[in-house]
């Protein structure tokens, strides 16, 4: 139930950057698909952190791996989408 109450007080531009890094996995193609430069995703990935109060991913040169925290928001973030194409 936290997780969900969480996943609402993220704004939606976070968690369309949230989503495309969580499938993509790496910064530059995340960046490109979104069309920001690595600098701005960068940023938009600690503001998620700051929002969240913990770290979402671990990135090493420009590989994104996901905590198991990122990994809890996805479920829920799954199972909110599959209800509403319900």
């Amino acid at each position: 139930m936290a997780d969900r109450v969480v996943a609402g007080c993220i704004a939606g531009e976070l968690l369309v950057v949230f989503d495309v890094a969580m499938r993509e996995r790496c910064t530059h193609r995340s960046a490109v698909r979104l069309g920001l430069s690595e600098l701005d995703l960068r940023s938009a990935l600690r503001q998620l952190d700051a929002t969240l109060g913990e770290p979402v991913f671990t990135i090493v040169g420009n590989g994104l791996t996901p905590t198991r925290r990122a990994e809890e928001l996805a479920q829920v973030l799954s199972e909110e989408r599959a209800q509403r194409e319900k």
